[in-house]
């Protein structure tokens, strides 16, 4: 008798063990496809006090360059969430002390072509000073943006791109 319990005892656990680890999976799905926009993969940050059409007063231009998966997609509790760190690169031209600001967004699309979510984010980073020379500069940002969404299609596809603003003072 002291063995069917043992071995019962064994068994259940066993069983639990592998049920538990079957709902770990179910909460990770595949990342969908993600591409940067070819309309706003650039951002060109003017300065407001001049005029913009002098080229001399470009501030910095941002562009997309690269994308990766560090942590897996989840579904918990029928919410989404696609984590994405983005690499951006900055060309510095005239770099100061305040906050370089990239509006980005993240158009979320289901195997049909059809956009079912619309997401915005904003990456502010610090440039860096240079103690020699007296100038900030930043050559890159690299930024995760974790895209959360209750939508319950199936997410092929994500399009990220700049959001173009018209800064007015």
């Amino acid at each position: 008798m002291k063995k069917f319990l043992l071995i019962f005892i064994i068994l259940s656990t066993v069983n639990c063990a592998q049920t538990s680890d079957k709902n770990k999976e179910n909460n990770n799905f595949l990342c969908p496809s993600v591409y940067f926009s070819s309309q706003h993969s650039s951002y060109v940050k003017i300065d407001n006090n001049l005029s913009e059409s002098d080229l001399e007063n470009i501030i910095f231009k941002a562009k997309f360059n690269n994308f990766a998966f560090n942590k897996k997609c989840t579904n918990k509790n029928m919410i989404k969430k696609i984590p994405i760190d983005i690499l951006i690169t900055i060309e510095d031209f005239k770099l100061n002390k305040s906050d370089v600001e990239l509006p980005l967004f993240a158009f979320l699309y289901d195997k049909n072509e059809i956009i079912i979510d619309k997401q915005y984010f904003l990456i502010t980073k610090k440039p860096q000073f240079n103690a020699e020379d007296y100038s900030y500069s930043m050559d890159e940002i690299v930024e995760r943006i974790e895209i959360i969404t209750k939508d319950r299609s199936e997410i092929s596809t994500i399009v990220i791109g700049f959001i173009k603003k018209n800064d007015s003072n």
